[in-house]
C-alpha cells in the first residue's frame, strides 16, 4: 500500500511539473478591453507595464476587429500602445509584438498576452477588406491658444510610430479601391472655455470666454493639412477641402475615406456666430 501510495505521489509530482512547463510555454492573457478613451488605455498599460517589466517574457498587443467602419484605427491603436511601452515604460521594442486581426468586424477589442521566449505567435487573419461606406479616417483637434496646457499623455515615439502605420495602411486602403477620395472638413473654434473663481468678494462665480478664430485660419490650416497628406503619397488629385464653419471648443480637422459611390460627408458645426449688422448711412 505505501508502494502504491509513493508512486501515485511520484506520477502526481510529475504531473504537475508537466502541466507547469506546458502553462509557460502558452500565451497567456494578462488584459482586455473594448473601446474605451484613449485616456483611459494608461491605467491598464502602466500596471502590465509595472508588473512585467522586468520579466523575461515578450508582450503581444493584439486587436481584434474595428471601431466601426474605421479600417485604420485598430493599426493606429497598436502603434500608440507599443510606444508607449517602449518610450514611457522603457521596454525592449524587440519585446512587444502588435497583431491587428479580424478586420471585418465591426467592434473593437483589446488583448494582451505575455508571450513566453522563443515562442512563435501563430499569425492571424490581418486581411484589410475593402471598404464600402464612407468612414471617419481620422480626426486632429488643436489646443486652445488662450489657456495653458501640458499634454499628460504625451508617448515619445509614438507620433512617428502612428504615422508611419497609419499611411501604410491608407496606401493599401488606396491600391485596393483605387477610386477613393479623402475629404478634409475643416472647423475654426471659439475657444470656448469656461468654469469657477473666486471674485473680490470671496465669493465663487461662473465664467465663460469665447475668442473666435479668424476665417482665414480654416484656409490655412487645411492647406497644411493636405500638403502632409501629399508629403506621404497621397495624390493631390483626390483630395478635396470643406469649409465646416465652427465648434463651440477649439479648431479641428476630420479626414474623411470615401469610396466609390460613398457618401460625401457633410459638415456638422455647433456654433453659428452673429451676423455683424452694417450700419445705415
Amino acid at each position: 500500500m505505501k508502494r502504491f501510495i509513493s508512486q501515485f505521489l511520484v506520477v502526481l509530482s510529475l504531473s504537475t511539473i508537466v502541466f507547469a512547463q506546458d502553462e509557460k510555454s502558452q500565451l497567456r492573457l494578462i488584459e482586455e478591453f473594448g473601446e474605451i478613451p484613449t485616456s483611459h488605455w494608461y491605467n491598464f498599460l502602466y500596471g502590465i507595464g509595472q508588473q512585467y517589466k522586468d520579466d523575461k517574457s515578450n508582450l503581444l498587443i493584439k486587436t481584434l476587429g474595428r471601431t466601426g467602419k474605421n479600417i485604420v484605427r485598430p493599426f493606429v491603436w497598436g502603434a500608440r500602445m507599443k510606444a508607449h511601452f517602449v518610450g514611457n515604460m522603457n521596454f525592449d521594442s524587440k519585446r512587444i509584438q502588435v497583431q491587428n486581426c479580424d478586420l471585418d468586424r465591426e467592434e473593437i477589442k483589446v488583448q494582451i498576452f505575455l508571450v513566453p521566449v522563443n515562442y512563435v505567435v501563430p499569425e492571424c487573419n490581418n486581411e484589410i477588406p475593402i471598404p464600402k461606406e464612407t468612414f471617419l479616417l481620422s480626426f486632429k483637434g488643436y489646443e486652445n491658444p488662450y489657456l495653458e496646457t501640458d499634454s499628460i499623455y504625451e508617448i515619445p515615439g509614438a507620433e512617428k510610430a502612428v504615422s508611419d502605420i497609419y499611411y501604410k495602411v491608407l496606401d493599401e486602403l488606396l491600391i485596393k479601391s483605387p477610386d477613393s477620395n479623402i475629404f478634409l472638413i475643416g472647423y475654426l473654434g471659439t475657444n470656448h472655455y469656461g468654469g469657477s473663481r473666486l471674485n473680490n468678494k470671496g465669493k465663487y462665480v461662473d465664467f465663460e470666454f469665447r475668442k473666435l478664430d479668424k476665417p482665414k485660419l480654416l484656409k490655412e490650416m487645411l492647406k497644411e493639412n493636405q500638403n502632409e497628406l501629399v508629403k506621404n503619397g497621397i495624390s493631390s488629385l483626390i483630395i478635396s477641402s470643406i469649409n465646416g464653419g465652427y465648434k463651440d471648443s477649439t479648431r479641428q480637422i476630420e479626414i474623411w475615406f470615401v469610396p466609390k459611390g460613398g457618401e460625401i460627408p457633410k459638415p456638422q458645426p455647433d456654433y453659428f456666430p452673429k451676423k455683424k449688422r452694417q450700419k445705415k448711412n
